[in-house]
């Protein structure tokens, strides 16, 4: 009897399993995958923005409103596994992020490509991290 539940609780935990790896592949494939690795808000001491098409300035802050702002609007750039990137990084879109330990991490991107780790990849949601950095960034260049 008991080896009986035994063997339900594990049918039931392996079907939950797969359901979960199910559902995770669908949200990827419809939605984008993620970029891992982005530092968090707190482990960055300066932000670096540059926006070619506006303006040639680069901008920098240190205060934590725009750290966070700019940490943030990564999430923006969810990609495709299966699309092939078109962008040219020449007129990307860069963050640069300074962390406290002295590492700099970049993420660059144009309206349908996405930089990160040196490995270009296309966006899946296209134009709105660009659109976003431009008006949250370079909105007085814009007017």
């Amino acid at each position: 009897m008991k080896s009986q539940w035994m063997r339900r609780i594990k049918r039931w935990s392996l079907d939950l399993v797969l359901l979960v790896i199910l559902s995770l592949m669908i949200s990827v494939w419809k939605n984008g995958m993620w970029l891992f690795g982005i530092p968090k808000a707190e482990e960055v001491s300066q932000v670096t923005v540059s926006c070619p098409r506006i303006t040639d300035t680069v901008k920098t802050y240190t205060d934590a409103r725009s750290i966070d702002l700019a940490v943030s609007l990564t999430g923006f750039l969810k990609y495709s596994l299966l699309e092939k990137p078109e962008g040219n990084r020449e007129d990307a879109v860069e963050i640069t992020y300074e962390l406290r330990d002295g590492r700099t991490v970049t993420v660059a991107a144009d309206e349908t490509t996405v930089w990160w780790k040196d490995r270009a990849r296309a966006v899946r949601a296209p134009g709105d991290f660009v659109y976003l950095v431009e008006v949250d960034f370079f909105g007085e260049e814009l007017e």
